[in-house]
């Protein structure tokens, strides 16, 4: 939709990434990790931004969109660290230190079907923004 830049999006779904092989590590070590609030807030305000710049009502919007854009950036920066900060150097949850993809192969093997669908889903979404 070409509404928010590029890396924003890059930024956004590169935590996701990171926190998915993050919790499937230690889900591999037998650990469990809850959901901080910073990742709750985040969530609700990319998906208060991602309504908002849908939605696209134009004047006062704009801003609003920037705003929640800038916030959901920040929130999604702010709970990574929160959660690697958190969960990655207990002295009972050395998840990071761990050999962490003994069952999976390596981190490319990991992400490389999550990257090829990250792909789809942008070239579908320009499709449908062309078409419009």
């Amino acid at each position: 939709l070409r509404r928010i830049p590029a890396w924003i999006v890059i930024v956004i779904i590169a935590r996701e990434f990171i926190i998915s092989g993050f919790r499937l590590v230690a889900a591999d070590n037998g650990i469990v990790i809850a959901a901080s609030y910073w990742g709750k807030f985040k969530t609700t305000f990319q998906m208060l931004m991602i309504i908002v710049l849908l939605l696209n009502f134009g004047g006062v919007f704009v801003l609003i969109g920037q705003i929640l854009t800038w916030i959901a950036l920040i929130l999604t920066v702010v709970s990574l660290v929160d959660y690697i900060v958190k969960n990655g150097f207990i002295e009972d949850k050395k998840v990071l230190l761990q050999d962490p993809f003994k069952s999976i192969g390596s981190m490319s093997a990991l992400f490389k079907d999550k990257m090829n669908i990250a792909r789809e889903i942008l070239k579908t979404v320009d499709t449908f923004s062309e078409r419009c």
